[in-house]
This record gives C-alpha cells, sequence and structure tokens, in this order.
C-alpha cells in the first residue's frame, strides 16, 4: 500500500513551550495510531529547529520510524526559503498545520500572524490537502489581519476548532458552517496513571497545590496589548501564596515555559519558591508527559498557561485556569467546566473570593472536572475519524 508523507507545520518536537510540544506529540502519535490500524505507511516532516537528539526522543518515545524536520519559516526566509519552502511542501501528501495552537489570530501581534501563515498559504497555492487541527480560531483585531485569514480559512480544506467561541469566529469571518467542533489534543497527552501514588510527596497530610506562574503575564508590557489581561497579575500571584501559607497548603511552583535567555519561567518559580517558605520548586522537566505525571499526582492546580492547566485537567486533577484570553473560556465551558478567573473581568478581590471558596471545598470541581475531562476526550474522536477519512482517500 501506498506511504504517505504528511508534513506538519505550527509544532515542535521540544519548543520550549512544553504547549506546542504537547500539541505536535499527541499529533504524531494520533496519526501513529492511524497508521497501525489502517496499514497505511506515512512518513512525518515536521518543520521546526529541533536537533537531532529531540527527533531521536521522539521517535523513541511514539515507535516513529521515519520522522525528518525542517526549518522553520521566519522572517529572514527571504524568497529563496520561500522557493525552498514551496518545494517541501510539493513533495507532500497531506499538510496538517497546528497553528501554535492559538496564533491564527493577532493576539500575539500581526507579524506573528502573517509569518505563521504562509505554510498555509504555499499549501493551498500548491494545491496540497490541508488540514487545520484542532485550535482556537480568531480573534482579529485588525483589519488587514481579519481579511487575509478569510482568505486562507475560505480555502482551507479542513477546519478543526477546539471550542464553540472559535466555530462562530469561524463561520462571521468566513461564511463557513463545516468546521469539526473537537477539544484540545493535548488532552489525550499520555501520561504514567501510577504517578500519584508513587509521588513522595503524597505522605504529606495537606492539599497539594500546583501554581504555575506564567511569564508572559509575570512581564506583560505594551507589546502584548492584545492579550485580555487588566487584573494585576503579580498582585494576584502573591495573594495566592500568602493565602496558602495562612491555610497551610503546600504550593508546588511549576514552569512549563523553559526559555533560553532573560529571566526563565524556572527562574521565576525558583526565585518565588526562595521568597515564599514552605513551598515545593517543582523539577525542571525534559519534556510535557514528564510535567504531566508530576501534575497528576496533586490535589489542584491553578495555572496562567492553557496547557499546562490541560496537563493536570487531562490526567483527573481540577484546575483553575487563570484567563488571558478566551481560549480558556472557550475550551472549559465548551466540556461544562465553569472555574475559571478571567484577567479581563476579575478583580483581585472577586478572584481571591473564588479561589479561596475553591481551595477550601474542592469536592465539587473534583466532580466537575471528572465530567468534563472525560467528555473533552470523546469530543477528540470526529478529529481522528476526519484524519481516518483523509489518509483512507488519499491513498485510492
Amino acid at each position: 500500500m501506498k506511504t504517505l508523507r504528511v508534513g506538519l507545520f505550527g509544532g515542535a518536537l521540544h519548543s520550549v513551550n512544553y504547549g506546542v510540544t504537547a500539541l505536535t506529540l499527541t499529533q504524531l502519535q494520533l496519526l501513529e495510531k492511524l497508521s497501525k490500524q489502517t496499514g497505511i505507511g506515512l512518513e512525518y516532516l515536521v518543520f521546526s529547529d529541533d536537533p537531532e537528539a529531540a527527533v531521536e526522543a521522539a521517535k523513541k518515545l511514539l515507535g516513529l520510524k521515519d520522522l525528518t524536520v525542517k526549518y522553520v519559516v521566519r522572517l529572514k526566509t527571504g524568497l529563496s526559503g520561500l522557493i525552498r519552502l514551496k518545494k517541501d511542501i510539493s513533495q507532500c501528501d497531506l499538510i496538517i498545520d497546528l497553528t501554535y495552537g492559538d496564533s491564527l489570530s493577532d493576539i500575539y501581534g500581526k507579524k506573528f500572524f502573517f509569518l505563521y501563515s504562509l505554510p498555509k498559504l504555499m499549501a493551498i497555492k500548491c494545491k496540497k490537502p490541508l488540514i487545520l487541527a484542532p485550535q482556537t480560531i480568531g480573534p482579529y483585531y485588525a483589519k488587514p489581519v481579519k481579511s487575509f485569514a478569510r482568505y486562507l480559512l475560505k480555502r482551507t480544506d479542513h477546519i478543526v476548532v477546539r471550542d464553540q467561541l472559535s466555530y462562530d469566529c469561524t463561520k462571521e469571518v468566513c461564511g463557513r458552517e463545516d468546521m469539526i467542533k473537537t477539544s484540545d489534543l493535548a488532552m489525550d497527552l499520555p501520561f504514567d496513571p501510577h504517578a500519584r501514588e508513587q509521588a513522595a510527596f503524597r505522605g504529606e497530610n495537606c492539599l497539594h497545590v500546583g501554581l504555575n506562574v506564567s511569564s508572559l503575564l509575570w512581564h506583560k508590557d505594551a507589546s502584548n496589548s492584545n492579550l485580555s489581561v487588566t487584573l494585576p497579575y503579580r498582585a494576584l500571584v502573591d495573594r495566592i501564596l500568602r493565602l496558602a501559607q495562612e491555610k497551610g497548603y503546600r504550593i508546588h511552583l511549576i514552569a512549563h515555559v523553559y526559555e533560553t535567555s532573560g529571566q526563565t519561567e524556572y527562574g521565576l518559580a525558583k526565585e518565588l519558591s526562595e521568597k515564599y517558605p514552605g513551598t515545593v520548586l517543582a523539577p525542571s522537566f525534559t519534556d510535557p508527559i514528564q510535567a504531566k505525571n508530576y501534575m497528576s499526582a496533586l490535589d489542584v492546580f491553578i495555572g496562567a498557561r492553557m496547557h499546562a492547566t490541560i496537563g493536570a485537567f487531562s490526567s483527573g486533577v481540577p484546575v483553575i485556569p487563570i484567563a488571558y484570553s478566551r481560549k480558556f473560556e472557550g475550551l472549559y465551558r465548551s466540556v461544562g467546566y465553569e472555574y475559571c478567573i478571567d484577567c479581563g473581568s476579575e478583580t483581585i478581590e472577586s478572584a481571591m473570593e473564588k479561589i479561596g471558596q475553591w481551595l477550601d471545598d474542592i469536592a465539587p470541581l473534583q466532580e466537575a472536572a471528572r465530567t468534563a475531562s472525560a467528555a473533552a476526550k470523546a469530543n477528540n474522536l470526529p478529529y481522528y475519524q476526519l484524519l481516518h477519512r483523509v489518509i483512507t482517500e488519499l491513498t485510492k
């Protein structure tokens, strides 16, 4: 039977942002499952800057035989780079674009939107089947961005959104109604189900609370003006940590983004662990699966990195997302989970009142998380069915 070459954009095998890595590994795992089920051979071409060590680690982890990485598209790509990109896309049978989960928008600025749109445009020009994997679509603040998004969305073969808000946005922007609505791919990221019982800290008789402090929000400035944040984030973190000390909760400070320069998220967690006695600095994880294993042993998790909250949530741990964009609300409310703090509407007082109440009585959160996480995983089945149909048709 024919072997298909799948080009994967908007992901990485070992990104400094473990949310991106989680999406990519789960996408590859899903494709490999399909390959084994159908008997159709798949080769994977991931457009990223991953080193050879990351490629070998991913191959070993997922049992892949043919996995290659290519350059990532940058602003300095130039004409020669675009020609090379077109050639590589032309050699693929199918293009899947994750768009890093939430970057088909100008929420992080127009520069990144147009940069990440180039592979989509090239796939369309090369007449290659293009799937937008489960992701957030929009919002759009600038008219040129919305106009170009309309062009891309109208011409994309299959659009998969991870929440109702993205579905509604896509319909409004381009008029389509044939989108598939799922949850986030990382809901299916594997982990060790025995990690909780094996965690040494489970012997302590107290509430274990994971806290992910986002460097993005900690250092928020004018360059991130499209982020929906009016709540003073640093003050919120301070109040949460002081509340934990007063109540006797054990806070585990967890990084989910590992920058290589500047004040890193792990460095920020370390700094806070030294400032607030009694907190635990979680290890510097090597991949998102290791992070998920650690988080699965907690009692509750508070986080401002969405995929950090997904890692905990999909392992059965109730979460309190600190939302800086509508992607949080869209994802969690789509599965009936309402325990979220909106940085664009809450005050310090209202946010802390909710957090305090939820931590004092986590039983309702635990029940809601069990039901909602099961719903989220079930919601991903239509995407698997889409991939099955597309891959099968391409081999006929």
